[in-house]
């Protein structure tokens, strides 16, 4: 039997259908975060076989599917993919009487935010919370389409967004300001304070970085190149003329964003980093008291792990770059490495 490939990406999309809860809040008694009605496709590999030992459909990886004999066979047909492999992306169902994020975390009002209180995990407003966070810069990306980027990412299962801001955009010429008031085609761009207000409309917590090193493969990571004009100056350092202008641009940034943390008013930003991989290649600078140390996971997650545990016995773990493995020639791991940890 022939079947187009829109055949068998519907029943693709329709063999696996599940009602997920919150996992973390399993040990927490009464206190539940609420959960999403949601439609899950499974990955397979579409080279699949029926197992003459038990009838099941396996992929070509060994994967066992819940494809019937029928639709196991129609994967087999020339029409089906060979090499790829399908993954369709979770599907949110929401409903009106769902309970967000928002309403769970601050019934009752706010008393406290982000609290690394144990090694059991963060707390937010005193309730147990898992970051759960992927990145969406609002200026690389036009204004029009930040909302279904945001939506996209909570629906994969993220609760949080964060981004960078980046200084050379917002002070591209010193003292002159552009957090959408300015006059070129670009300022619509910058408007940090309408992302974050959408990011809460969709749901979804806040982490933000602004610097003032913000890397991200970003020219000069993100400095003004107006800093470069003192002959004198030394970035990401204590040199006073770096100092004061950076406070300068920091104090505009908090002027527009202090009002939208989640200990104000109806805020969704939770956390704030300050610079980015400081020290990461040069001599130990010292810290910040109360500075809460995170790991970057490649291929050695139990490493970090310890490292962690020697660091902060008393902390929860924090991942500040997950690395994924893209396969073939741009991975830097294998995926099934990573996603089986």
């Amino acid at each position: 039997m022939s079947y187009s490939k829109v055949k068998i990406l519907k029943i693709l999309t329709n063999f696996l259908v599940y009602r997920l809860g919150s996992p973390w809040a399993s040990g927490y008694g009464a206190a539940q975060p609420p959960q999403r009605s949601v439609r899950i496709t499974a990955c397979v590999w579409p080279t699949a076989e029926i197992s003459p030992m038990d009838g099941h459909c396996r992929a070509s990886r060994g994967g066992k599917t819940s494809l019937n004999s029928e639709q196991c066979n129609m994967l087999k047909t020339q029409e089906a993919p060979k090499q790829v492999l399908i993954c369709l992306l979770p599907l949110l169902v929401w409903t009106q009487n769902d309970v967000t994020w928002y309403d769970y975390y601050t019934a009752g009002g706010r008393t406290s935010g982000l609290n690394p209180a144990s090694k059991d995990g963060f707390l937010l407003n005193g309730k147990p919370f898992h970051i759960i966070s992927g990145a969406v810069h609002y200026f690389r990306i036009h204004p029009a389409q930040w909302r279904d980027r945001l939506r996209k990412l909570r629906a994969v299962g993220a609760n949080t967004v964060e981004t960078y801001m980046p200084w050379n955009l917002h002070e591209p010429r010193r003292g002159e300001y552009d957090f959408s008031e300015g006059q070129n085609d670009f300022s619509a761009f910058l408007n940090v304070t309408a992302f974050v207000e959408m990011a809460r409309e969709e749901d979804l917590f806040v982490i933000l970085r602004p610097g003032p090193y913000i890397c991200s493969e970003w020219d000069f990571g993100g400095l003004p190149s107006w800093l470069l004009r003192d002959p004198e100056m030394k970035v990401r350092s204590s040199y006073p003329e770096f100092i004061k202008v950076a406070d300068g641009y920091f104090t505009e940034v908090f002027r527009r964003v202090a009002n939208l943390q989640f200990q104000k008013g109806d805020g969704p930003i939770i956390a704030i980093q300050v610079e980015n991989e400081y020290g990461a290649f040069g001599e130990d600078l010292g810290a910040v008291p109360g500075e809460l140390q995170s790991a970057n996971f490649q291929s050695n997650a139990d490493t970090q792990f310890d490292a962690l545990d020697i660091l902060q016995r008393d902390k929860p773990y924090m991942v500040a770059e997950f690395w994924s493995g893209w396969g073939q020639d741009y991975h830097m791991m294998d995926q099934l490495q990573q996603t089986n940890r």
